[in-house]
Order: C-alpha cells, then structure tokens, then sequence
C-alpha cells in the first residue's frame, strides 16, 4: 500500500552502476514489514544494496491471507537502478 523508492548514492552515480538488488521481505500479519536482507547483491561497496534495504523498510502491504486470517509472511523484492 506504500512503497519507496531507493536513492541512488552519490559514489554509485559516479561509478555509474546499474542493475538490480534483490531483497528478501519479512512482513507481519498487519502488512508491517520487519525486516529485508540482500539475497543478489548489486552493489554492497558503494551503497546501493543498502539503499535498497532502506527504501523497502519503509514500505507497507496489504496484510497477507489465508483462509480469511492474516498471516505474516515473506517476499522476494526486486529494486531495479537505473540511470536516466
């Protein structure tokens, strides 16, 4: 229901590095989520993996369902940088 885009570091600019971070997305029965860890690295160096984490902290979901009960559950999340 809110989502956050990463910012592109200043040194990542300069590299100019392009490409995508995959997270995996913990998220809690109410659409909270609690936590993401980096499962395909871009760029832990100049800080885009890290961005990518903070962006997605900040993003919220429609609590997950099974059988009409909310449950917490987890994703996988692709952050697409790109250089315009």
């Amino acid at each position: 229901t809110k989502r956050v885009d990463p910012k592109y570091t200043p040194e990542a600019m300069r590299a100019k590095i392009q490409g995508v971070v995959t997270l995996l997305v913990s998220i809690d029965a109410k659409g909270v989520v609690t936590g993401a860890t980096v499962a395909e690295s871009l760029d832990a160096e100049n800080g885009l993996d890290n961005s990518a984490i903070d962006a997605v902290m900040q993003w919220s979901f429609l609590p997950g369902t099974i059988d009409g009960v909310a449950k917490p559950f987890n994703v996988k999340v692709s952050m697409e940088f790109r250089l315009h």
